[in-house]
This record gives structure tokens, sequence and C-alpha cells, in this order.
């Protein structure tokens, strides 16, 4: 149970929450379909100028490492798959929705772009078939976070109190709130309308049980998505606030059987992305 009181969290229906565009939405129904046809997802994406921009940036992002540039969205559906069509979406909703930016969520939107690149990276080592699981999730684990950001007057003040005061950003918003942006994700995702199946894992992401053992590739995925957030702190030192995390550095990079000198390639390699401005 928390030190800290904890209220009654507040109506979420009286919050603006991220929503896709209406071609956003229909690509979503799309990807819950067994067979999806690319080219007719291809000409939906088209029809959006923000989804096309965002898809071709995406596309010819140096994480992706295109030895030539990408010049049409169809071809880069083609190249990226799936499941990185439904993170572009993402982007391009979570951007619309942050617009225009404060200070916060700013810094929460760098956050969740440096996380989700660092899961791609890390996976890469650990299981190649998870790269984009991981990273869809990574782009949306703090979509909570966001939505306070959004709106909350305050939020600002709170996101800074946690730099300052070097607690985590969860612990600080119940300081001043007395509810944390995790209670609020679920309400936040389900308006994104995302299957199930792809969203299970953010649901209780900071709060689930400690992993001590990898049984499956979600307890894998959580690894390596817990992993990712605390290196893309440590990169970023004082400027970026740390979130609560059941495990440690050491305990997840032997649960991954990652050696410190595989993470320092994968810290190097993140930041040789971030000068190139992924």
């Amino acid at each position: 149970m928390d030190s800290i009181q904890r209220f009654m969290i507040p109506d979420i229906s009286k919050f603006k929450l991220p929503s896709p565009s209406p071609e956003g939405f229909q690509i979503m129904e799309m990807l819950s379909e067994v067979n999806v046809d690319l080219s007719i997802l291809s000409d939906v994406i088209c029809r959006d100028p923000v989804l096309s921009a965002t898809v071709m940036k995406y596309a010819n992002s140096p994480l992706y490492r295109r030895v030539i540039e990408i010049k049409s969205v169809h071809k880069a559906v083609n190249l990226l798959g799936i499941r990185n069509v439904a993170t572009i979406i993402l982007i391009a909703t979570m951007r619309s929705f942050s617009t225009p930016p404060s200070s916060a969520s700013d810094a929460i939107w760098n956050h969740c772009t440096g996380v989700s690149a660092l899961t791609r990276l890390i996976a890469r080592v650990v299981d190649r078939s998870l790269q984009d699981k991981a990273e869809f999730l990574a782009t949306i684990h703090d979509i909570g976070a966001m939505t306070l950001a959004v709106n909350l007057s305050n939020y600002d003040s709170i996101y800074q109190s946690a730099i300052d005061n070097d607690i985590a950003l969860d612990q600080a918003e119940i300081n001043a709130l007395g509810y944390s942006h995790n209670d609020i994700s679920t309400a936040a995702l389900g308006k994104l309308k995302l299957p199930e199946e792809m969203t299970a894992l953010i649901h209780n992401f900071h709060q689930r049980p400690a992993l001590t053992a990898i049984h499956s590739d979600d307890d894998k995925v959580s690894a390596i998505l817990s992993l990712a957030h605390q290196l893309e702190s440590q990169v970023h030192g004082e400027t970026r606030v740390t979130e609560t995390m059941p495990e440690s550095i050491e305990t997840l990079t032997v649960l991954l059987n990652l050696s410190q000198s595989r993470v320092e390639d994968i810290i190097d390699e993140f930041e040789d992305i971030l000068d190139q401005g992924f």
C-alpha cells in the first residue's frame, strides 16, 4: 500500500483524450483483420497528410539504416509492416494531441520516442522477432502522463518538481494530485480503440510484480521495455524524470542475458541515433 494517501481518480470523461484522425481510426479497424491489404492501407494513409509525412519520416529514420531513401508511402508501408504502421498512427496521434506543446508534454514525448528507439535496439540483440511489438508498446507506455500534461494547467510544475526533488514522476503526481498517470492510462488507451492484445502489457506496466525469470515473450517484452526506460533516463541524466520500476538495470540485464559491454554498445548506438536526429 502506498505511504502517500491516494484520492479518487478524476472523472476521465471530462478530460481531452488522444484520438486518431478518421483515417487513423479506419486503419486501426483494418489492423484487427486477419489479412490486411497493404495497398489499400497505403491509400488510406495517403489521404491524411500528417500520417503520410509521419510514415515517410519513420521509414527514413536512422533507426532503420535504409541504404536508399524511401520516397513513396506505398513502398514505406510494404517495408515497415503492419505493427509499425500502428506505431506510426500512434506517433501522429500523440503529436497532434499534444499541440500546442508544453514543456512537460515535450519532455514526455521525447522520452517516449527515446524509449521506443532503445526497445528496438535491445530487441535486435535479445530477440529480433519482438522488435516491432516492443517499439509499439514503448510509444504508448506513457500515454497517461501525456494526457495529464495536456489537461492539467499545473502539470508542468508537477513534472519539474519530480526533477528538482529527484523523485519518480508517478510519486510527484501522487504527492500533488493523489493519483498518478498510471491510473488513467487504461482510459486513454481505450479512446484509441486498439485491439486488446496490442495494449494488454501497458495497462499495469509500472505497477506489475517484479520479474524474477523470463517465462514468455510477454515477460521478455516487459523486461526489454523496462530496461529501455531506465537506460533512456540514464543517458539524459538530470534533464529527464524517472518512473517507478520494479526491477533494477542489473536484474534486467541478467534476465535478458546481456553483458555490460553489450549494453554499452546499445547505448552508444542510441546516442549516435540521437545525434542524427531520429
